[in-house]
């Protein structure tokens, strides 16, 4: 059985998106001691948006991963991510900070546009459905209190079903050539005349703006007038990832919580400000 090491696991469900085409190598290792210093493996990345998995043949044992000063690697490969199990690291290049910052303005706008979008089909899901807005917020509040995390999913879809009677998890209409449907926690859109699409993240306070990195990705590449922000997203997850952190740790997006007990899950958006002025 793996262990996880310090350094932790990919993001989210960003496990799901490694691996799409990127050229990368790998090393086989004995031990710790043999990983290389940050310049080589950097040298040792392919060119691009390369990768680099490093093994470890046998497993690590718990003190050797305690002992790998991971932290070290990540301040001297700012645009790496670093994740791994017990049996080896992988280092992955994203976009670079200096790209983000160049193009801040471009993708706080894209982000804008997708909370504008969002609320608006939210709104008219809401109103096709006859009910309040905040019924896609005040479900995953209650439902916490009463089911153990493992079968959230399926009693997510169980509340919502009797939230919404007679409206099942096929797509439905809605005007201007738009299907929806319930996934999880989040509601999926797709123009069937324009190809647009967004996923809306559901259960946030009063907020239907936050971005799933690999979906955000998907919005820009599938919405007109986004064309110089969808090339930037090379890794649909990761580069998306690295780019909405970072603008949020500069202040030019949010970071806002889901709604208790939830709130060790965190979301980024657009600020108001920001969707209004799209």
């Amino acid at each position: 059985m793996d262990r996880s090491l310090p350094w932790g696991n990919p993001p989210g469900n960003a496990s799901t998106h490694l691996g799409s085409g990127e050229p990368g190598k790998a090393l086989i290792l004995s031990s710790a001691a043999e990983v290389p210093p940050p310049d080589e493996i950097e040298r040792l990345i392919p060119p691009g948006r390369g990768k680099l998995r490093i093994g470890f043949e046998p497993a690590l044992s718990e003190d050797a991963a305690t002992a790998l000063d991971v932290s070290r690697l990540k301040e001297a490969l700012p645009d790496l991510y670093l994740f791994g199990d017990s049996r080896g690291i992988t280092f992955l290049r994203v976009i670079s900070r200096q790209e983000v910052l160049a193009n801040a303005d471009i993708i706080v706008a894209a982000a804008g546009e997708f909370r504008r979008t969002a609320e608006d089909l939210i709104l008219k899901v809401a109103r096709k459905l006859n009910v309040e807005t905040r019924a896609f917020e005040d479900p995953f509040h209650r439902l916490w209190r009463q089911r153990p995390p493992q079968s959230w999913r399926r009693f997510v879809r169980d509340q919502i079903m009797k939230l919404l009677p007679d409206h099942g998890w096929m797509p439905n209409r809605l005007p201007g050539g738009w299907d929806w449907g319930f996934h999880g926690c989040s509601c999926d859109f797709l123009n069937l005349r324009t190809g647009q699409r967004l996923d809306v993240c559901l259960g946030y306070p009063g907020e239907f703006g936050v971005l799933d990195p690999y979906y955000f990705t998907v919005f820009c590449r599938t919405t007109l007038g986004l064309e110089s922000v969808a090339p930037l997203f090379v890794d649909p997850f990761y580069d998306a990832h690295r780019a909405l952190e970072l603008l949020a740790d500069s202040g030019r997006l949010t970071r806002i919580h889901r709604n208790p007990p939830l709130t060790h899950q965190e979301g980024i958006c657009a600020p108001p400000s920001v969707a209004a002025s799209v």
